[in-house]
């Protein structure tokens, strides 16, 4: 996220962002590198800008990593023009990026570190912000009379938030998932600000968000979730953030399954793209279904690689194919769970078909006289005995 950050600003912005002194995101600003064992060679990536139907790439730049005498390890973009000479300006594209210092709580601020300003809201400002905290946050029984701004400087952190005031109590003791919420809304606030005070000439932006469930109970996750894909619609904003929550993963999964299914597109309004570790390096897992999200989580959160995933139910024509499967495949027999029932080949397919949400989570194997079945081509978790076009029973008798 920093890298796409990094790429694109709003130079001469009519309004400024609310928490941020302008629509940009630096790079040096919210990373550090280790001058060790950072970066031993160069590294290359780009940054693509697409029009709003996506059709086309109207401008790019291409990152490259260096390490400065003076100044450590940077990033610069460039892009090559036309007449062949380049460029390092930023694309002209509004930009916001919340870190995780936004989360730096202010009770445990000094009282010293700690100021409180009018925050300059007009009235539906105020009435905007109330409608959606409320409801993101299921409080509905309170009353929000106002807002009020806090700035927290230090030697240890700068952060700019705002509060809500209630007539039960002042912005002091929010709570972090009331200030987290705080700070997402004033960020796309400041995009419908934007918006409003450029006109035709708004361009649109790109919000930023790591750890977007931090501090939010389960249900404001979602409910902030949805609010966020009514905003990017109405104020044309790609939405980028980073999670760990396995219930926002699961709904996330969801909605990106459903839009397949329901629409033939090029883009989609849901994208996930799931990285996992092995070893040293960092890797894109791809056909993401919920078993894999929730395994490789689960693994990561316990730290044991080794641990035995979660026994997959396992289907089969009868029990001689059982059987063959538990002599073939001894080593994995702890991950798979056998379904004693003895269903034919078009049984087993139209059950795939007919219930995709629970059969699409399990393994299914027909005997090898199925191999050249085109109907379970559709299928990536239909697999087949060995040796083309024999029964079982056949195989053993060959042997």
């Amino acid at each position: 996220m920093g890298m796409i950050g990094h790429c694109s600003q709003l130079s001469k912005a009519s309004c400024k962002p609310l928490l941020k002194p302008s629509f940009r995101t630096e790079f040096s600003e919210i990373f550090k590198f280790s001058e060790k064992y950072d970066l031993p060679k160069e590294h290359i990536f780009t940054v693509n800008y697409c029009d709003n139907s996506f059709a086309d790439i109207t401008d790019y730049r291409t990152v490259r990593s260096y390490k400065n005498k003076d100044r450590g390890i940077r990033f610069t973009p460039r892009r090559k023009n036309q007449d062949g000479t380049s460029t390092s300006r930023k694309v002209q594209f509004p930009t916001v990026y919340l870190g995780l210092s936004r989360l730096y709580p202010i009770g445990e601020t000094k009282d010293e570190n700690l100021k409180n300003k009018k925050p300059k809201f007009s009235k539906e400002d105020i009435e905007w912000i109330a409608q959606y905290y409320k409801k993101i946050l299921s409080m509905h029984a309170d009353t929000i009379i106002g807002t009020q701004e806090i700035e927290i400087s230090g030697s240890e952190i700068t952060k700019k938030t705002y509060g809500v005031v209630t007539k039960q109590y002042d912005h002091l003791v929010n709570s972090a998932g009331q200030d987290n919420m705080s700070q997402i809304l004033a960020s796309v606030l400041s995009f419908k600000r934007l918006k409003a005070s450029m006109g035709e000439d708004y361009p649109g932006g790109v919000l930023l968000i790591d750890e977007i469930d931090a501090v939010l109970h389960p249900a404001a996750q979602i409910n902030l979730v949805e609010f966020l894909y009514e905003q990017a619609t109405e104020l044309d904003l790609q939405i980028v953030a980073t999670t760990h929550s396995l219930r926002l993963l699961e709904y996330l999964l969801k909605r990106y399954e459903i839009e397949r299914y329901n629409k033939q597109a090029r883009f989609y309004d849901t994208e996930i793209i799931y990285l996992s570790l092995e070893g040293s390096k960092v890797y894109q897992i791809e056909d993401l279904t919920w078993s894999k999200i929730e395994s490789n989580l689960l693994l990561l959160a316990a730290g044991m690689r080794d641990r035995s995933l979660p026994a997959i139910p396992l289907f089969s024509e009868d029990e001689v194919t059982r059987w063959f499967l538990q002599h073939l495949l001894p080593e994995y027999q702890s991950k798979l769970q056998y379904i004693e029932a003895n269903l034919s080949y078009s049984q087993l397919i139209d059950l795939r078909s007919q219930d995709k949400k629970y059969f699409r989570t399990v393994l299914i194997v027909l005997d090898g006289d199925q191999f050249n079945n085109k109907a379970i081509d559709p299928f990536n978790n239909i697999l087949t005995l060995p040796e083309d076009g024999l029964p079982p029973e056949k195989v053993f008798y060959n042997f």
